[in-house]
């Protein structure tokens, strides 16, 4: 049996005898990728961590390692407890540094037992309407483990903050400490951070003069140029958007006010306490669909009885604008028929499959929730739907961004719709698969062949739980209370 030792600067070495191993070395278990070669030195080699006794100075119990004919032992020197937590303080920098912009200075709070920040950067970026347009980098930080410190912006940074508009754009200052390591296993960056937003957005459309409405027997038509709307009574959804000449939706709209279970989901039994959400939305009915005009222009009421209940309503009203785009609100009065807690107030738009590109001005390029937000910084990002779902062993709930500006789902062509705030923000995901396809795979080869992209509209969503086990509930600050809600967004086409 030999040793293979893997020392601090990632290099890797045979040990043939017992009596050559580092006295206080840490185990770790590794697992050889067999379609590496494997030489006497083992230089180069590749391999797999699966388990990390951090605090075990023993290697008796270090399974053997099977390599063709060879086996082998791991050991990994690590010379000492103040060394691995420090090692636990860099992998995991953000949830032990506090970053919080006050005014006109930055409050950092180093909560590490060993991890001194003089070797981070202190950077200022500035971005405007979600675009980084400045980049500031100061020099390193003095903080040491376990203090708290407030640093002064700038004056470089606060005179070129005050040289832009705060009354036609929304400025954020973004605040990063951040550290460019090179180990053996390649470079990556440790960043804390922290965002402050001026001003205010400003919605931009595109102008679509309208050319006429026509209130048919089953539908309700709404034609501009280059784009049309047609919007049914029996549903009292959007059946039909057109832009450029070609049709955008694969199926109606509907409403959403379930998700597809994760793990904490089914761990604290969501499904049973608040699965009435999800029959409210799959079989609610529209009782009524009228054409009225309003303040010189078109407003098309809907109203809806959410499904398993007598008198449980969602009211929809779909506003002509003057540019010809539709602003759409959903309103919904609390009902003592469904549960205490709400899981999502959201409406579902299912694209053709060929609608794939996003851009959208919103929280994080991955997927982030109520109570699992920190870290992410509100900007432009781009990407597209097949991007958005997450690998999960079991398919359940994934792509949602919160604080969303806009959202622009497009072809290869750049035409498609845009979906954008009018007085709050919204959450949205897009996603190739409905709630139904993602709660009845029990695998990720079960879900079937995707024919959409779903771009959902949420006002907001239950948090995802689980902070101190598997399974545990969400902590009532971010539970989403059965009360009066509202929904007010623009749909436009691009």
């Amino acid at each position: 049996v030999r040793w293979i030792h893997i020392q601090e600067d990632g290099s890797v070495v045979a040990i043939d005898k017992e009596d050559e191993i580092p006295a206080n070395s840490v185990i770790r278990w590794y697992k050889y990728i067999l379609d590496r070669s494997v030489s006497d030195k083992l230089a180069g080699a590749f391999w797999e961590e699966i388990e990390e006794a951090r605090n075990c100075f023993s290697y008796s119990f270090v399974p053997d390692i099977l390599v063709g004919s060879e086996k082998f032992k791991v050991i990994v020197e690590c010379p000492s407890r103040e060394a691995i937590i420090a090692q636990l303080e860099e992998s995991e920098f953000a949830d032990f540094v506090g970053v919080e912009i006050k005014d006109k200075e930055v409050l950092i709070t180093n909560l590490n037992l060993f991890t001194n920040l003089n070797e981070y950067k202190l950077i200022y970026k500035v971005s405007v309407d979600g675009v980084i347009t400045k980049e500031f980098s100061e020099k390193p930080l003095d903080l040491k483990a376990g203090d708290t410190k407030s640093f002064k912006v700038s004056s470089e940074v606060l005179d070129y903050l005050d040289s832009l508009n705060l009354n036609c754009n929304e400025i954020s200052l973004i605040v990063e400490i951040e550290k460019t390591q090179t180990t053996a296993y390649g470079t990556y960056k440790q960043v804390a951070n922290a965002q402050k937003v001026f001003g205010n957005y400003q919605v931009k459309l595109p102008n679509h003069k309208v050319v006429r409405v026509v209130d048919g027997l089953n539908n309700i038509g709404i034609i501009a140029e280059d784009c049309s709307y047609l919007i049914s009574k029996p549903t009292g959804f959007i059946t039909s958007i057109k832009t450029y000449g070609k049709e955008v939706l694969k199926n109606n709209m509907y409403l959403n006010f379930f998700r597809a279970l994760i793990d904490n989901d089914r761990g604290n039994r969501a499904g049973t306490r608040l699965g009435a959400w999800h029959t409210a939305s799959l079989y609610s009915y529209c009782t009524s669909c009228n054409l009225v005009q309003e303040n010189n222009t078109y407003v098309v009421k809907t109203t809806h009885v959410l499904g398993g209940t007598k008198s449980a309503l969602v009211t929809i009203n779909y506003e002509l604008t003057e540019n010809g785009a539709l602003a759409i609100s959903l309103d919904y009065k609390k009902s003592l028929e469904l549960p205490e807690f709400m899981v999502d107030f959201s409406f579902m738009l299912p694209a053709k499959k060929e609608y794939q590109s996003l851009e959208y001005y919103a929280k994080g390029l991955t997927d982030n929730y109520v109570d699992r937000d920190s870290g992410l910084n509100c900007l432009v990002y781009h990407s597209d739907v097949k991007s958005q779902m997450v690998a999960y062993l079991k398919p359940q709930e994934c792509g949602n961004h919160q604080e969303c500006r806009y959202v622009k789902l497009v072809d290869c062509n750049g035409h498609g719709i845009c979906v954008v705030k009018t007085e709050e923000n919204f959450n949205f995901s897009a996603l190739p698969y409905s709630v139904e396809q993602l709660l009845t795979a029990l695998h990720d080869y079960e879900l079937p062949k995707s024919y959409c992209s779903y771009l959902k509209i949420s006002q907001d969503q239950l948090g995802v739980g689980g902070d101190d086990s598997w399974g545990a509930d969400v902590l009532p600050q971010y539970r989403k209370l059965n009360q009066d809600c509202s929904l007010k967004v623009v749909l436009t086409t691009i």
